[in-house]
């Protein structure tokens, strides 16, 4: 049994990480950290969403979005083995963005699940975003900027259920940390 990563793994390993070295330097980071906070007058049009827009472009670019998803659907349709070294890098920069929820939890869950082609795509393309929640009103990171939620509703209760963003309401957190846009997420099956 071979528990090394394979040469294509490293190579793609290596050039994510150059990747986010350009596109989610520490001081991106920090400027995510201003999600959800006012401006001096009161406002917040220009407040940050807790993401770095650059870093979700380039991964996109590069097909990191699209590991999961399945060919048909316009990914790559590799493994776990595939993704998980690229995830750690998204970790090792604190890149903020919802890549395990996306590209990785809703894209493997839809993919084995069938039926969400069109989600699948999006995701591929870097148009959708999924963010997760578990229980009848889960906090839920990253759920201002989601396309998708994929929520389940309970331990045997009838599974994960995909809803669009218009069929939840959000009722926004405070959260120690700046870049986890955190609300209360509203919904039914």
């Amino acid at each position: 049994m071979r528990f090394a990563l394979t040469d294509d793994q490293l190579e793609f390993r290596d050039a994510v990480r150059g990747l986010l070295a350009d596109t989610c330097p520490p001081d991106a980071v920090r400027a995510a950290w201003a999600v959800g906070r006012e401006d001096s007058e009161g406002a917040s049009a220009d407040v940050p969403d807790g993401r770095v827009p650059a870093a979700w472009s380039a991964l996109t670019e590069m097909g990191v979005l699209g590991v999961m998803v399945p060919e048909s659907a316009g990914g790559l349709g590799m493994t776990d083995e595939d993704m998980v070294p690229l995830l750690v890098e998204c970790g090792r920069v604190a890149l903020p963005d919802p890549v395990v929820a996306t590209a990785y939890v809703a894209a493997g869950q839809l993919a084995v699940a069938g039926g969400a082609e069109e989600v699948l795509a999006d995701i591929a393309t870097g148009a959708a975003s999924v963010a997760l929640g578990f229980g009848p009103d889960p906090v839920v990171a990253s759920a201002r900027t989601a396309d998708w939620f994929l929520l389940a509703d309970g331990l045997g209760t009838g599974g994960a259920h995909l809803l669009p963003a218009d069929a939840v309401t959000l009722d926004p957190l405070d959260s120690v940390d700046g870049t986890r846009d955190l609300a209360r997420v509203g919904w039914s099956a």
